[in-house]
């Protein structure tokens, strides 16, 4: 592409000159929303963040309790542990703090 420079008082001022767009990569995990839906990396959270969401501690006790990796998610009826408090899980994920005890899911939203 090519640009024009203006100056305009004491800024400089770039303006394509050509009408062409630059098309954006939607297959970046980043990005907020593909028609209407919720891409893949803004369903998963850190682990900690929805521990401590739902109400178990805070982020810093949470943090701990993570780090002995005494947290476990039910996956398909099999109790799989979670490795870390920077690891993403979904915040609708049923949760277990040492095998046994299940940690209650955050109430809905009301809009």
């Amino acid at each position: 592409q090519r640009y024009r420079m203006a100056f305009s008082g004491h800024r400089l001022l770039l303006s394509s000159t050509t009408q062409n767009t630059v098309e954006n990569n939607n297959d970046s995990p980043r990005r907020t929303k593909k028609k209407g839906k919720l891409t893949k990396a803004k369903d998963l959270f850190r682990a900690d963040r929805v521990l401590a969401n739902r109400g178990w501690g805070s982020r810093s006790e949470c943090h701990d309790l993570l780090r002995q990796k005494r947290v476990f998610q039910q996956v398909n009826s099999e109790m799989k542990r979670i490795n870390g408090p920077s690891e993403k899980i979904s915040m609708d994920v049923s949760l277990f703090v040492d095998g046994k005890i299940e940690v209650a899911k955050p109430p809905p939203l009301l809009r």
